[in-house]
């Protein structure tokens, strides 16, 4: 081999080793992006596609901790040869991610390791820990949109609860209630409600002829086809 060539050998083998920690980086990219994934599904994809981006694959193995809980490649056996990473979450150490070769290798930055993996193992550690953050975040954004949706399914169970009384106990003061809600829901700018307006009336009778209803005056409702799908569509669209 003459001494031109060496260094283009060492070159091209760089290049492939480069190669690899992106395909690891993409591969790991690729599947913690996926909105469906889990965070048992994101550690396992993790811990398999490192090996593949080491210098001697065939004899790496990985293992990722996170709580108390241990991931881990198969065949996994731990050694003297290991390369670590901790995983952070808002400053504080959740887990850790490790390298481990099976026997001894050439020895190279970091023991039998190159200081380019311990960079990419740190910035696979990094990227988990920005992904378990974000899953803690939409877990607590879940659980106050629930809580949010009970509180106010409840509250609005209460106030059909309060109106059904109304309209057994006080109709006329049920009817102020509902013209009063659908003029609330034609300023609000709710078309339905707009058309529900146009073609409904309700009015207050004096004497022979109808006159246009007083809110504080007892109403007279003006006979209206489906009454109760009347009522009915008004608190669906309140």
């Amino acid at each position: 081999m003459t001494r031109e060539q060496k260094p283009i050998d060492n070159l091209v083998l760089e290049l492939q080793e480069r190669a690899k920690e992106l395909n690891c980086l993409y591969t790991i990219e690729d599947s913690l992006n996926r909105s469906d994934i889990s965070l048992r599904q994101a550690f396992h994809t993790v811990i398999n596609a490192i090996p593949q981006a080491w210098q001697f694959p065939n004899v790496c193995k990985a293992k990722l901790i996170y709580g108390d809980i241990v991931y881990q490649t198969s065949d996994f056996e731990e050694t003297k040869w290991q390369l670590t990473s901790d995983v952070v979450v808002q400053d504080q150490k959740v887990g850790s991610i490790s390298v481990f070769y099976l026997e001894e290798m050439p020895s190279a930055h970091i023991g039998p390791f190159l200081k380019e993996e311990k960079k990419l193992l740190d910035t696979i550690a990094e990227r988990l820990g920005h992904f378990i953050l974000h899953q803690k975040l939409k877990t607590v954004f879940n659980e106050f949109k629930v809580a949010r949706e009970s509180v106010q399914g409840k509250a609005k169970g209460e106030w059909r609860i309060v109106l059904d009384m109304i309209r057994k106990t006080d109709p006329n003061l049920f009817i102020s209630l509902m013209r009063k809600m659908l003029h609330l829901l034609c300023w609000k700018g709710i078309e339905e409600a707009e058309m529900l307006m146009k073609h409904t009336s309700i009015t207050r009778r004096t004497g022979d002829e109808d006159s246009t209803e007083d809110e504080n005056k007892p109403l007279k409702v003006k006979k209206i086809v489906n009454y109760d799908q009347y009522v009915e569509t008004i608190q669906r669209l309140a």
